[in-house]
C-alpha cells in the first residue's frame, strides 16, 4: 500500500538571535528517518503526508512542529 508524501523543508532558527541553528536534528514522530540542519539552518526531507517533525538541538527546548512546505521555526535555549 502506498502512502502520499511530501517534501517539508524550511528553517530552523535561534529565537535569542534569529541566527541559523546549524546541526539541529529533525526527526519525523513514529520513525526513525530524519535530517540535520545544514550551515543556514535548511533542512529538507520527504515526510508522509500529516506527518510532525521532532525538532532537537543541544541546549534548546525540543519542539514537535507539523511537516510542511517552506516551515521556520523558531527553536528557544533552555532555561
Amino acid at each position: 500500500m502506498a502512502l502520499a508524501q511530501t517534501q517539508a523543508s524550511g528553517t530552523v532558527l535561534s529565537s535569542e538571535d534569529g541566527e541559523p541553528v546549524v546541526g539541529a536534528s529533525l526527526k519525523i514522530v513514529g520513525t526513525k528517518i530524519g535530517a540535520v540542519t545544514d550551515i543556514d539552518g535548511h533542512f529538507s526531507v520527504v515526510v508522509p503526508t500529516g506527518s510532525k517533525l521532532e525538532v532537537s538541538y543541544l541546549g534548546m527546548i525540543t519542539k514537535v512542529v507539523s511537516a510542511s512546505i517552506d516551515t521556520t521555526i523558531q527553536d528557544s535555549l533552555v532555561e
